[in-house]
């Protein structure tokens, strides 16, 4: 999928292209990502285990406040370029080891 911007006259491919929403969001979220194109994997509750195995090949990563973004969950997600915080706080988010990448 590709947007258009008609005021610079060029088209852009949207990024990232992968979401895990790690956490309970409304489904409109997700359903809002699915319509910009992006393939979205949202489910709450999965074990700390899954997710590391879900972020492997992920672009952006949405939480809340109960998943812990820490250096090991940042390692297993090479590709990871961004991190979304829904809610207020960041203090289960290893800001340092994010910055870092």
């Amino acid at each position: 999928m590709q947007l258009e911007n008609p005021s610079a006259g060029t088209s852009v491919t949207p990024y990232p292209t992968k979401i895990v929403i790690a956490d309970s969001l409304p489904d409109s979220a997700a359903g809002l990502l699915r319509q910009m194109g992006w393939k979205v994997d949202a489910r709450a509750r999965r074990s700390r285990e899954e997710l590391l195995h879900d972020l492997k090949d992920a672009d952006g990563l949405i939480v809340r406040s109960n998943t812990q973004v820490d250096a090991e969950l940042l390692a297993s997600a090479p590709q990871l370029k961004i991190i979304a915080r829904a809610g207020t706080g960041v203090e289960n988010i290893d800001v340092r080891a994010a910055s870092a990448r």
